[in-house]
C-alpha cells in the first residue's frame, strides 16, 4: 500500500483502518478533536463501540468513558441515528457481562 493511501486511511476513511483499542481511543479522539477534526474523532469513537468484529468483548470502564466522549460529539454534531445505534450497542455490551 502506498503511504499517502495507508496516511489517509489512519484518519479515518477506512472503518479497519480506524481500529483503535478502546485504552487509546479517548486520546486519540482528544487529539483528533484539539486541531478540528471533530467527525473523524466521533466515527472513531462510534467504530469502538460497535465494532462486530471481536465477538467475546467485555466490559471495562474505558468503554464508560468512550460512550460519554460519543455522546457529547453526538449532541453537539446532532446526530441522533448514531446515538441510537451506540446505545443499543453498549446495552449490548454490558449485558454481556
Amino acid at each position: 500500500m502506498p503511504p499517502r493511501k495507508r496516511f489517509m486511511n489512519y484518519f479515518g476513511n477506512d472503518r479497519r483502518a480506524t481500529a483503535l483499542k478502546p485504552e487509546y481511543a479517548l486520546d486519540r479522539a482528544d487529539q483528533l478533536i484539539s486541531v478540528g477534526q471533530e467527525e473523524t474523532a466521533l466515527m472513531a469513537l462510534y467504530n469502538i463501540i460497535t465494532d462486530n468484529t471481536q465477538k467475546k468483548r467485555q466490559w471495562n470502564v474505558k468503554y464508560e468513558g468512550i460512550m460519554v466522549k460519543l455522546m457529547e460529539l453526538c449532541v453537539k454534531n446532532r446526530r441522533q441515528t448514531l446515538i441510537k445505534e451506540a446505545l443499543h450497542k453498549y446495552r449490548a455490551l454490558c449485558s454481556t457481562q
